[in-house]
């Protein structure tokens, strides 16, 4: 196995472990994706369970959310033979991603049984999309129903279960999120900050809206955007871009998750089309690689010679790694 980077710092550890969401990467099938992350040095990957129930032409990605081959889907994907294939590559099963309704109880049982046999820590839920008209107190005392209900399969499966604050949602913030999840223990309901999702909509403070995610924090996922004038004269318009450009400075985004002491997985859920797939795999792979490299005393802030035991090999294990300290620096 490759190895990760570590640091330590005031606030607590920070591990940069590094997975791929397979939302990404919809013209690979789930065993060709598990090679491609293998080759490309990714610690662990996330599924896609099921179709999307939203009208997928309509949303900000329909690429990936129509006809994505690699998805998984409860009663006919052997989770059995996905976990043995993840194993033997060298890949964590970080989480799963499915799409489900808050009044289906019985749906919301069968995913996180089928996430449970598949050894997946965590599964997302995503809460209702935003409605015209909006009774937004109607979707969420529906969503507080269904996540006490979730809550419970949590504590009984071992899968926790994690919120997506996403846009057009009625959970697009992380005040948003909290108020739908704060009857619910942090062990098993937590938060998955979407730093792509915030620029779309929802976007607080992040140290302020980390800090108030606190022990809820429970995932990262990690995409960008950027701006552009629309078609025919159209008002400006947000689209996904590789992860090297748009508004999500991947770099603020780690100096800030050090200062809260993360130590969970970061899952790359590129939405862009520059390039296809596997070639995508392949450049944010580097990217990160050059990203971490610069975790330096002059740019970082690290008070030591730098946390890296293996450099260009950032995606894995982070056992025997060395550590170093944040300098007061640091931002």
């Amino acid at each position: 196995m490759t190895t990760s980077p570590t640091t330590s710092h005031p606030t607590g550890s920070f591990e940069t472990k590094f997975s791929y969401a397979t939302i990404s990467l919809p013209t690979l099938s789930p065993l060709e994706a598990i090679d491609a992350l293998a080759s490309a040095k990714f610690a662990g990957v996330e599924w896609r369970v099921g179709n999307a129930l939203h009208d997928t032409m309509s949303s900000t990605a329909p690429t990936f959310l129509s006809n994505n081959r690699c998805t998984l889907f409860p009663g006919s994907t052997d989770p059995s033979v996905i976990a043995a294939a993840c194993r033997e590559a060298g890949l964590h099963i970080v989480g799963i991603g499915p799409y489900l309704d808050v009044n289906d109880s019985d749906q919301l049982l069968r995913t996180m049984e089928f996430a449970a046999e598949l050894g997946a820590p965590q599964m997302r839920l995503q809460a209702p999309r935003v409605t015209t008209p909006l009774d937004y107190g109607e979707l969420a005392d529906a969503t507080r129903k269904f996540l006490t209900s979730a809550e419970a399969l949590s504590a009984r499966l071992g899968v926790r279960t994690v919120l997506e604050l996403h846009h057009n949602t009625i959970a697009s913030s992380a005040s948003l999120a909290l108020r739908l999840i704060e009857h619910c223990d942090p062990e098993h309901v937590g938060v998955i900050y979407d730093v792509g999702n915030l620029v779309w909509e929802g976007y607080e403070n992040r140290p302020l809206a980390l800090q108030l995610l606190g022990d809820r924090l429970a995932h990262i996922h990690l995409k960008n955007v950027s701006a552009a004038p629309g078609r025919g004269g159209d008002p400006w318009e947000y689209r996904w871009s590789p992860l090297d450009e748009g508004f999500v400075d991947v770099r603020a985004l780690l100096r800030d998750l050090a200062d809260v002491g993360y130590a969970g997985w970061i899952s790359l859920e590129d939405l862009s089309t520059k390039r296809s797939p596997e070639a995508t795999i392949q450049f944010n792979a580097r990217h990160l690689e050059n990203v971490l490299e610069e975790w330096t005393p002059n740019s970082w802030g690290v008070a030591c010679g730098g946390p890296f035991a293996q450099p260009g090999m950032p995606f894995g294990d982070v056992a025997d790694q060395p550590t170093c300290s944040l300098s007061s620096t640091t931002s």
